[in-house]
């Protein structure tokens, strides 16, 4: 095993009993914890569906903190694969702990993105609540960028060229931001590609006919 018993790559019936058998003797309020994180362990390793299962054991713990980041890495594993059982792990969690603690705070903006892509009408008025949504923290610039590529796509299916022209100049001036950890470089810069800042700066001087950029980032 792992030199962490909760931080195992494999899951094979020796290495899951041997977890039972660590996780019964841990600390009742610690066991939540060392579910989510052998389910992080696994899913890394290639191991989804294990890694839902365990997950999911968090959910059955009373009264513990890991059940936000639980939910979401529950709905980030379904977001290609079942973006309709994505959906419904997102609205749980978000109305469930609206703070958003512990947890990366993008939920509402990957939700939103997910309700954008069906496009049903209601659909889009829980997005536009989801992209108001505050996200328990200043957004630091790379999030604030998808959330404003997601405001574009919100504006042009409701043709309002304000709203698209609006979101894609926010989305280039945090494009445009620096460092701002001294420390910490890379934490909170937008990533980005020159073919993206180029379809923002189309979308400023078009916003009813450039293309809204494709992130891929989600999940």
């Amino acid at each position: 095993m792992a030199r962490d018993w909760f931080r195992s790559t494999e899951w094979t019936p020796e290495v899951e009993a041997e977890f039972d058998v660590r996780l019964q003797r841990a600390r009742k309020y610690k066991r939540p914890q060392y579910l989510r994180v052998q389910g992080v362990t696994l899913k890394r390793a290639g191991d989804v569906e294990t890694a839902r299962e365990l997950w999911l054991r968090v959910l059955d713990e009373e009264d513990n903190s890991e059940s936000a980041s639980a939910l979401e890495h529950l709905a980030d594993s379904w977001t290609l694969e079942d973006p309709a059982r994505a959906i419904d792990y997102y609205r749980t969690m978000l109305a469930d702990f609206p703070d958003l603690k512990s947890t990366s705070c993008t939920a509402p903006i990957k939700f939103a993105e997910l309700l954008l892509d069906r496009g049903e009408p209601s659909d889009i008025v829980e997005a536009d609540a989801a992209l108001a949504f505050p996200l328990g923290i200043a957004p630091l610039p790379d999030m604030d960028f998808r959330r404003q590529v997601a405001l574009a796509r919100l504006g042009r299916i409701r043709g309002d060229n304000a709203a698209v022209r609006s979101a894609a100049q926010t989305a280039l001036e945090l494009a445009a931001k620096g460092p701002i950890f001294t420390y910490h470089p890379n934490v909170g810069l937008v990533d980005t590609d020159a073919k993206t800042l180029q379809q923002l700066r189309r979308l400023v001087r078009f916003p009813r006919l450039a293309p809204i950029p494709q992130l891929t980032t989600r999940g």
